[in-house]
């Protein structure tokens, strides 16, 4: 009789051992692919943003009399309640304005990007702040993982765009690029 119990509760253990061993395996296996997935997103649309900016660059470096299309204050944002846009829905801006140097423009990519869909894909992962849930801020540090900073500096005449894509151990990994734009305008 006692060989019996012992069976049972060896059998039970093994059972028991079986289910969490798998549920722990399917949980790392999960979260591993769900950060893989978060980091490429990262990647990809910081791509994006940089093609971007490289765009309306070659737009207004190949002819001054272009103007630079921006989604501005459609969800009436932060931005728009601190009254730098006027208008909601769209900004246009000519590249021989005051308005398109390097410090000034940046404030209307950042918006345009937010405006238009680009997320920080991190921002489920804990309680965070509404700046953190932003895709794209003006700053001039390393950005919080997922996000994008931009910085324009009138100085040197450049566009600094950096993103933590981060890794799969939760540190800081940036990418960062650096555009040639105008400290005044494209005249």
């Amino acid at each position: 009789m006692f060989k019996k119990k012992t069976f049972k509760l060896v059998h039970i253990l093994l059972v028991f051992g079986f289910i969490i061993t798998s549920i722990l395996i399917s949980v790392f296996i999960i979260k591993y692919y769900s950060l893989s997935k978060k980091i490429s997103k990262t990647i990809n649309q910081h791509e994006s943003i940089y093609r971007f900016i490289v765009a309306y660059h070659f737009m207004c470096k190949t002819n001054s009399n272009n103007v630079l299309t921006f989604k501005t204050c459609v969800a009436n944002d932060s931005e728009c309640k601190k009254g730098k846009i006027i208008t909601a829905g769209t900004t246009k801006i000519s590249c021989t304005s005051k308005s398109v140097s390097a410090e000034n423009i940046v404030d209307y990519f950042v918006m345009h990007f937010n405006e238009s869909g680009y997320v920080n894909y991190y921002k489920n992962d804990a309680k965070v702040s509404e700046n953190l849930k932003l895709c794209c801020l003006v700053k001039n540090a390393n950005p919080s993982m997922g996000q994008t900073y931009f910085y324009g500096d009138n100085k040197y005449n450049t566009i600094k765009i950096t993103t933590n894509i981060g890794d799969k151990f939760s540190k800081d990994i940036y990418l960062n690029n650096i555009i040639e734009w105008p400290g005044k305008n494209f005249k």
